[in-house]
């Protein structure tokens, strides 16, 4: 598989994947149309799909243009109202040239957030981030985004290369050292994500990493729990949903 990481903007990130057999691609969640296009001449790419994770701008500004440009087929689930969208369904799997891509329906951040597995690559949009995970302030639910963390994304083969949908890394692990200030994983982990964004290079992270270090996956983890009992006297520690949208009430005011 062609795989190329598209930025755009302050910290958005596509990404651009292609079957070298047939010369077919697809781009997920476009915003810098033009420099997408030119990447797609550059490499003689036939844009077949446009594979958005969510309906929010951020994500979606650059589909005018590549279907002024192309005749690729725009992939939404329908809860985010993406017009002209074709409907995605959970656990279906879009051909792309030889390459399939599988569709996951991983509501919380938004009622439609998608995310998509090709080959090794796990490509999640604003549902997790390195060290972090989407917010639920605009269209989102915070129950939902917790179900699909446990039922969807929790099972998945821990060597998945995790692709977000924005840089926000540093961030992300600078809360996470607040919950868990003696993690020597997770300071480890921030001086490395600050030395990719200094060479302008992309902080890599697999599931397996992110069980380590992401409080979002580690609700269930007694250091977690500790932390989150110092914010939260009365919290049910023994409910994971709540320990859960615990730290998602930290991180919003955080």
């Amino acid at each position: 598989m062609h795989w190329e990481v598209i930025r755009a903007g302050a910290d958005n990130w596509s990404y651009l994947l292609g079957d070298p057999l047939t010369h077919a691609a697809a781009v997920v969640d476009p915003l810098n149309a033009e420099e997408i296009l030119a990447r797609l001449r550059q490499g003689r790419w036939n844009l077949v799909a446009i594979f958005l994770t969510h309906g929010h701008p951020d994500h979606t500004g650059g589909c005018p243009r590549l279907l002024e440009a192309t005749r690729a087929t725009v992939w939404s689930h329908p809860p985010d109202g993406v017009t002209g969208a074709r409907a995605l369904s959970d656990g279906s799997e879009i051909e792309v040239g030889s390459l399939q891509v599988k569709v996951l329906h991983t509501p919380g951040h938004t009622a439609g957030s998608a995310c998509y597995l090709v080959e090794d690559k796990f490509i999640t949009g604003d549902t997790v981030f390195l060290a972090g995970a989407g917010n639920c302030l605009f269209g989102g639910n915070v129950d939902d985004l917790y179900q699909s963390f446990r039922e969807k994304i929790l099972p998945l083969d821990p060597g998945l290369g995790l692709c977000p949908g924005h840089d926000y890394a540093e961030n992300n692990l600078c809360f996470a050292l607040s919950l868990e200030p003696g993690s020597d994983v997770i300071q480890a982990k921030l001086s490395e994500a600050r030395k990719a964004a200094a060479e302008g290079g992309v902080p890599a992270s697999t599931l397996a990493e992110e069980r380590r270090y992401n409080p979002f996956f580690r609700f269930a983890e007694a250091a977690l729990r500790s932390a989150l009992a110092r914010s939260f006297p009365s919290l049910d520690l023994s409910d994971p949903a709540a320990c859960f949208a615990a730290i998602r009430v930290l991180r919003n005011s955080w």
